[in-house]
């Protein structure tokens, strides 16, 4: 085995970098939050879509914005009519663990000005849900 890993200043700069790590990582969480609050204070009109984890959501004709809600991602979207591409993965544990991937499928859903949706899968249906919050 390495020498490397017998010196106690490995394991010194390894907890170093392990701590800066989660110092960024909440600096930076923090900010985004922060942002993404003045941008809807500045965008009013603007809808709001939550995600399950697990999920994807991309747009080929617009660029989409995120934003953080707890520990799941949510887009935002200008009132009208839209289509985006959803991919989702989930585990099923039994009777052997396995992770599921529902491939990319394009999804319609019409946005009002001010309001919150909810997209998530449906694992027994299989499909999507899109339903205002």
């Amino acid at each position: 085995m390495s020498k490397l890993f017998e010196s106690p200043i490995f394991y010194v700069v390894l907890g170093v970098a392990i701590v800066l790590y989660f110092i960024y990582a909440i600096v930076w969480t923090q900010r985004k939050k922060k942002r993404d609050k003045e941008f809807e204070k500045n965008n009013s009109n603007i809808g709001k879509v939550h995600t399950q984890p697990g999920m994807k959501v991309t747009s080929d004709t617009e660029q989409l914005k995120d934003f953080i809600k707890g520990v799941n991602i949510g887009y935002y979207f200008e009132p009208g009519k839209h289509t985006v591409n959803v991919e989702y993965e989930y585990q099923r544990t039994l009777p052997v663990k396995k992770t599921i991937r529902v491939k990319k499928t394009p999804i319609s859903f019409e946005i009002e000005a001010g309001k919150e949706y909810d997209l998530s899968y449906n694992q027994d249906e299989n499909r999507y849900n899109f339903e205002e919050i």
